[in-house]
C-alpha cells in the first residue's frame, strides 16, 4: 500500500485484518511493488494519477480516498485502474471490495460502472457510424470527457504529449466542435451514435 501519511493504511489494516498489508511511505518504494497481488494507493486532498497509472501498468491498483467523488472514480476507471473506493465505507464493505479486487473484480460503485457501460455502448455505436472515430480517438475522447489533460492522456495511453494533442485536435476537427468541452458534451448527448 502506498500511503505517505499512514491514515488509510491503518483503516485498511483494521478493516481487512485477514489480508497482509505492507505500507510504502514514499513513491519510489511504491513503484517497486511489482511482486504484490494488489496495490492500494491512498488519496487524501488529491489523487496522484501519474503514480496510480504507473502502478496499474505493473500490478492491479485500487485507490482508496478520503475525498471520494464520482468524477474521480470515473477518472480512475477511464485510466484503467481496478478500483476507486471511499475510505469512509463501512469496514465490511471495504474489506469485501478489497477481497474482490484481489480476485480480479473491479472495485467501483454501481453508478460509476453503469455510466461507464453506457458510454462504452455509445462508443461502440460511434465506431460504426458515418462519422466514425478510430478506436484510439474513441479512447482519447473518453479521457477528454472525463477531464484528462493532454499529459494525462499521454501517460494513460503510453504516447507522447504531442501525439495526445494531435489526437485531440483531430477529434475536434472530425466532430466539428470548437473545443474539448464541446467534444465532451457531444459525446454525452449521444451525438456520436
Amino acid at each position: 500500500m502506498y500511503d505517505p501519511a499512514g491514515t488509510i493504511y491503518e483503516v485498511l489494516r483494521e478493516a481487512a485484518d485477514d489480508i497482509h498489508v505492507e505500507r510504502a511511505s514514499d513513491r519510489a518504494a511504491a513503484l517497486r511493488t511489482k511482486t504484490a497481488d494488489l496495490v492500494v494507493l491512498a488519496a487524501y486532498e488529491r489523487t496522484d494519477w501519474q503514480t496510480a497509472t504507473r502502478l496499474q501498468g505493473e500490478v492491479p491498483t485500487v485507490v482508496v480516498s478520503t475525498r471520494y467523488d464520482e468524477r474521480r472514480a470515473a477518472r480512475a476507471l477511464a485510466f484503467g485502474l481496478d478500483g476507486y473506493l471511499d475510505a469512509a465505507l463501512p469496514a465490511t464493505t471495504l474489506t469485501r471490495a478489497i477481497h474482490g479486487a484481489l480476485e480480479g473484480e473491479l472495485a467501483y460503485p454501481r453508478v460509476v460502472l453503469g455510466r461507464w457501460i453506457r458510454w462504452q455502448r455509445s462508443a461502440a455505436a460511434t465506431r460504426t457510424g458515418a462519422r466514425a472515430l478510430t478506436r484510439r480517438q474513441v479512447e482519447v475522447l473518453g479521457l477528454v470527457a472525463r477531464g484528462a489533460t493532454d499529459k494525462e492522456i499521454a501517460s494513460v495511453l503510453g504516447i507522447s504529449t504531442a501525439t495526445a494533442q494531435k489526437h485531440v485536435a483531430n477529434i475536434l476537427k472530425r466532430l466539428g466542435v470548437p473545443n474539448r468541452a464541446a467534444a465532451a458534451a457531444f459525446l454525452r448527448s449521444g451525438g456520436l451514435s
